[in-house]
Parts: structure tokens; C-alpha cells; sequence
């Protein structure tokens, strides 16, 4: 009679905890992408793991397949932490072009990522991405690097109390097209949010907004960020930090204006090392800049102690081009990194030929 109680029982046991797993799921999201031929795209899967008894379990592969072809295997495993039942993990998955280049072959855009989880005790079935080869302007936004820099092109700056014209820039670089969606963040507080439609040019530059501005009313060390938010925030794109800092100086003298020398306006120069001059003024360093464009980013900067600057010859081989027209300006600095003069920008134009150096 015992034995047939325990029996009883034990079907009873089994006969409820059968349905909790059997229910068993496993989802990813998202469950289809557009992935861009030609280059490598890098997608994020987030799988989610429902009705499974508590422990872990792992997927040893994901196969790409295209209809009944497996075109290719990653052989990293991935395992799920399971507890009350449901458990969760995010996989970057990096998608090489030989792989899209194989689905064309086989005469189709259309292919698959899967993954099957499971454990020693139980099965939580298999997870599929929905795969379309497309060209740029079809592909999923997906960002691939994010630099920052202010004015002068550099990661850290300096400025004086109360200065509004503190700008910094964000270079991003993406695949596909899609919308954007981030903020600026100033010492881990918000400052202005970006929600911007991306075109399928691969990439695009941000600028701080005028208002609000970059807060300079508060002396001291001030960190600065573009904080990405969609798509894919969790995707491992480092998001750099920038600093600047504020002196106590609300206004170091009334600055003045520099006067450029050389090159004289407008002129044509021989594409060669060019000698940069300007008045002098008191200040303790000078930074030159050459533009592209007037009022965009620095393509070169430097510092110089003097009241000249002579253009490197592999600087110029690198940066400027034979027959290209430029613009440039200085400013001075005086201790403190306080403004003490600025110029207002020239413009040359380099020769259509390299000047004959006699070698």
C-alpha cells in the first residue's frame, strides 16, 4: 500500500512539473535583420529562456544556413544563467563578407542564424535570425565607431569661466541607415538629446548645440560624453570621454586681434613646406589651424612658441592636396591657456603641381 502512495504521488509530481516544462521557449530579438554586402556587419541578439528548470544552458554553435545549405558555423558557445525559470543573454555577432558572398552564390539574399540551447536535464529549443543581404541603403543601422574632439582636435581643452563658444564634435561611423538616438552628457548629467535620421553615407558628424551650450560657469575639470541609446546601446562601442577645464579667469585682458603675414591673402603658393608667419603678440604659445572649409573642423593644428610656423613636408603630403584651397588662423594663449589674441581666418590655394625641389 506504501509503495502504491509513493507511486501516486510521484505521478502527480510529474504530471505537474511536465507542463511548466514543456512549455519550454527560447526568443531572439531582433528576429530579422538587413545585413550590408560588401563589408562586415556586426549585429547584437539578445536570447531569452522561459519555462526551464534553474542552472545553465549553453548553445555550442550558430549556423548560418541558406535554405538547406549551412553555410558556415561560429563555434563560440554561449551560455544562460536560468533562474526562477527565465534567464537572458546578449551575443555580438560579427558577419564576414565570405558569408553574404556564399548566400549570393547559392542564388538567393536570404538566410538564417540559429542557435539551439540546451542542458543534461532538458531542451530549450532553437532561436532564429531572419537574414536579408541587401545593398547600403537597405542595411540595418549599426554603429561602428564613435570619436570625440573639441575645437582643436584634441580630447582635452581649456577655457576661461563664463566662455560660450566651447564646441564639441562626434564623428560617428555606421552601416546602413536608420534613425539615431543619444544625448550629450556633461559630468554624467544630460545636456541636449539627438534623435536623427542617418542616410546611407556611413558617416556623419554631430556638433554641441548652441543651447543649451557646454556649461563653463563652474571652475574646474569638466567630463564630457555622447551617450548612444539606439541603436544597439549594448553593442560594446566604446564611448570615449572628453575633458575640459575652466579656469577661475573670467577675463585675462582684453584680447586683440592678430594680424596674418604670410602667406598674403588669396595667393597662390607652390604645393611645398609653406612658412606661416603673423604678428606677434604677447603670448606665451600659438596655435595655427588649417580649415578646409570656413567655420568647419581642423584638418591640421599645431602649437609654436613663435611668431611663425613652417608647414612639415610630410604633413603636407598627408593632409593637403596639390591645387587645394585652404583656410588658417591662429591664436594666442597666454598662461593658463587664457585667449589672448585671435586672427581672423586667411585663405591660399596650393599650386595645381609640386614645386620643382631640384632633386
Amino acid at each position: 500500500m506504501k509503495r502504491c502512495i509513493i507511486a501516486i504521488i510521484a505521478l502527480i509530481l510529474a504530471g505537474l512539473l511536465a507542463p511548466s516544462f514543456s512549455r519550454a521557449a527560447v526568443m531572439v530579438t531582433p528576429s530579422s535583420v538587413n545585413v550590408v554586402r560588401g563589408q562586415a556587419n556586426t549585429v547584437v541578439l539578445t536570447y531569452r529562456l522561459s519555462g526551464v528548470p534553474n542552472g545553465s544552458f549553453t548553445s555550442s554553435e550558430g549556423q548560418f544556413v541558406a535554405g538547406a545549405t549551412l553555410v558556415d558555423r561560429n563555434n563560440i558557445p554561449v551560455t544562460v544563467t536560468i533562474t526562477g525559470g527565465i534567464g537572458t543573454i546578449a551575443e555580438t555577432v560579427i558577419i564576414p563578407v565570405r558569408i553574404m558572398e556564399r548566400v549570393l552564390q547559392l542564388g538567393t539574399a536570404q538566410f538564417t542564424y540559429s542557435r539551439t540551447f540546451g542542458s543534461a536535464a532538458a531542451s530549450a529549443g532553437t532561436a532564429t535570425v531572419n537574414l536579408t543581404v541587401t545593398g547600403e541603403t537597405g542595411g540595418t543601422l549599426s554603429i561602428r565607431r564613435l570619436s570625440l574632439y573639441f575645437g582643436n582636435g584634441r580630447a582635452e581643452t581649456t577655457v576661461m569661466k563664463h566662455a560660450a563658444d566651447l564646441k564639441a564634435y562626434a564623428d560617428i561611423s555606421y552601416n546602413g541607415s536608420g534613425l539615431l538616438k543619444g544625448y550629450w552628457e556633461v559630468d554624467g548629467r544630460p545636456l541636449s538629446y539627438v534623435s536623427q535620421t542617418l542616410p546611407a553615407s556611413q558617416q556623419i558628424t554631430l556638433t554641441t548645440p548652441d543651447i543649451p551650450a557646454l556649461p563653463t560657469f563652474d571652475a574646474g575639470t569638466h567630463t564630457l560624453r555622447f551617450v548612444i541609446t539606439d541603436p544597439n546601446p549594448d553593442q560594446g562601442i566604446p564611448l570615449p570621454t572628453l575633458i575640459y577645464f575652466v579656469t577661475t579667469d573670467e577675463s585675462a585682458g582684453e584680447q586683440v586681434g592678430l594680424t596674418l603675414k604670410n602667406p598674403p591673402e588669396a595667393a597662390e603658393v607652390p604645393y611645398a613646406s609653406l612658412k606661416c608667419e603673423w604678428q606677434a603678440i604677447h603670448s606665451e604659445v600659438y596655435l595655427i589651424q588649417f580649415f578646409e572649409t570656413p567655420g568647419g573642423k581642423p584638418i591640421f593644428s599645431a602649437y609654436t612658441k613663435k611668431g611663425f610656423y613652417q608647414l612639415p613636408q610630410l604633413v603636407l603630403k598627408k593632409i593637403f592636396q596639390p591645387g587645394g584651397t585652404y583656410y588658417w588662423r591662429v591664436i594666442g594663449f597666454g598662461r593658463e591657456r587664457s585667449i589672448t589674441g585671435e586672427s581672423k581666418a586667411g585663405i591660399f590655394r596650393f599650386s595645381p603641381a609640386a614645386a620643382d625641389t631640384g632633386k
